[in-house]
């Protein structure tokens, strides 16, 4: 695709997205166990004489295990200057999966000093490597760097009542999207699961104003878990929350199904709907306001979360009625996530560390895509006005291989990169796996001016997107050759 055709990036992508409420919504991500999972079996070395690198042994791989096979002639490559100073700052990755050493990820100690959430992005949401990479880095954060919560692009409600079941030693239903029910992100859960009876478990959270789960976003787990929480505070006040919650959940599905069947067009039962349903929500969270402002300690935060639930349906409906009006605007969905992981943070979380997993269009900083400036604001934006230099953002990418669009139609990630791109420079690495920490403050001048203005980046791992990296992201990491996810459904 042509340089700038990333134009239509966020208007495709926001689509894509919101038809996961539809077409994702089947199988189960979670896994139960007390113990880790077994590394997998040791296999022989891989060489880099035309073979590929295999990161998934049950080792740390040597500088010479990690270099790729060679790429295109046509590839220009960077200047002397730029590629030395891409070899001092790079750190590679010697493994995706390994989690009984994670010396290699030592590095992170410094950069992550002072920071409060760390996002991990992703270029594509269905490719097998960036699901291991971004495990094998939760673990590290959470065992070495003292991250205690794991937030997904996924429903903040769902994966609130995930993580309850976690907590009473179930496994429960997966909260995630459909793109996440993966058996690499499986793993995850068995290790959230087997943290669970330690002194410091990885608690669960979602942030997404987007309902993801079959399970756990339908009215009556929802009722059953929210009813009690409020009537234990007074049930004659709350007697009859069933009505306004149930009605809010089915309208808001039904509004989107709407929105999908006929984007743009007016889906006059919504409107219909949409403001009585819309003052219920806003009644009822008036009303227990101050039970959460009175809450003892032993039940604060359950009367915190119960608060932002009743927020959370309302803002799906305030999302789905833009969504409607105005398919290609990310900045309402980006905001109302920025908003629930800000209260997350503040409020259920006070005293802990979070990390974010979403695509790499919510995570970046930037307040305008360059080329796509109808777009609006991303949930990084929102985050970086709140959080500052406590926030740490990771965008990530690949280099050639394959991966899955939404449709899990198979992309071939191309290798040649015809235009200046972030992945030219770092293809010259010839490294399986690597890290970049960027130069904002521009101290390897010229050589790494390239991060400072605009390039191309590759979206999906096919779709050229002009972007300034270091207003985006804090770092890069960037597997050389990707593959396709194995579904658990």
């Amino acid at each position: 695709m042509a340089a700038g055709s990333g134009s239509r990036r966020t208007a495709r992508l926001t689509a894509c997205l919101l038809s996961l409420c539809l077409l994702q919504l089947t199988g189960c991500g979670g896994g139960a166990g007390p113990d880790r999972a077994a590394p997998p079996p040791t296999t022989p070395p891989q060489q880099s004489d035309g073979q590929l690198v295999d990161l998934t042994q049950s080792r740390l791989l040597s500088d010479a295990e990690l270099r790729t096979l060679p790429f295109p002639s046509t590839l220009i490559a960077p200047a002397p200057g730029e590629l030395e100073w891409l070899r001092s700052s790079q750190h590679p990755l010697r493994s995706l999966v390994y989690d009984r050493d994670f010396s290699d990820l030592e590095f992170m100690g410094s950069l992550l000093s002072g920071k409060r959430i760390v996002q991990l992005g992703e270029s594509s949401h269905l490719t097998r490597e960036f699901n291991q990479a971004k495990v094998r880095l939760i673990k590290y954060l959470h065992e070495k760097q003292g991250f205690n919560v794991i937030a997904f692009e996924s429903s903040i409600i769902g994966c609130w009542l995930q993580d309850e079941a976690l907590r009473q030693g179930q496994a429960g239903d997966s909260c995630v999207f459909g793109v996440w029910r993966t058996k690499e992100v499986a793993e995850l859960f068995r290790y959230i699961q087997s943290t669970q009876s330690s002194e410091h478990p990885l608690r669960l959270a979602g942030f997404d104003v987007q309902y993801s789960s079959v399970k756990n976003d339908e009215p009556e787990p929802v009722l059953a878990w929210l009813a009690p929480v409020l009537n234990a505070a007074d049930p004659q006040q709350f007697a009859g929350i069933e009505a306004p919650v149930r009605k809010a959940i089915t309208l808001a599905k039904a509004g989107l199904d709407c929105a999908q069947q006929s984007p743009g067009q007016a889906c006059s039962a919504f409107d219909d709907e949409y403001p009585k349903n819309a003052a219920e929500l806003d009644a009822l969270a008036s009303r227990w306001q101050p039970y959460i402002d009175q809450s003892p300690e032993a039940v604060r935060r359950a009367r915190l979360m119960a608060g932002l639930t009743i927020r959370n349906l309302r803002d799906r409906l305030d999302f789905i009625r833009t969504f409607i009006s105005e398919p290609n605007l990310d900045t309402v969905r980006d905001g109302f996530m920025a908003s629930n992981i800000k209260r997350l943070a503040t409020d259920i979380y006070p005293q802990e560390k979070l990390i974010v997993w979403a695509h790499n269009a919510h995570v970046s900083r930037a307040r305008l895509l360059a080329v796509n400036p109808g777009s609006g604001r991303h949930m990084g934006n929102f985050l970086a006005e709140d959080w500052g230099q406590q926030l740490y953002t990771v965008g990530l990418y690949m280099l050639r291989g394959e991966t899955y669009d939404l449709a899990r139609k198979v992309i071939t990630v191309p290798s040649t990169f015809p235009f200046e791109s972030m992945e030219r420079y770092l293809a010259s690495l010839r490294l399986a796996a690597v890290f970049l920490p960027l130069d904002a403050a521009g101290h390897g001048g010229l050589n790494s001016a390239w991060q400072r203005r605009a390039i191309n980046a590759y979206v999906w791992g096919s779709s050229a997107s002009q972007e300034v990296l270091t207003d985006n992201y804090d770092a890069l990491l960037v597997i050389d050759r990707t593959s396709l996810p194995e579904a658990l459904n």
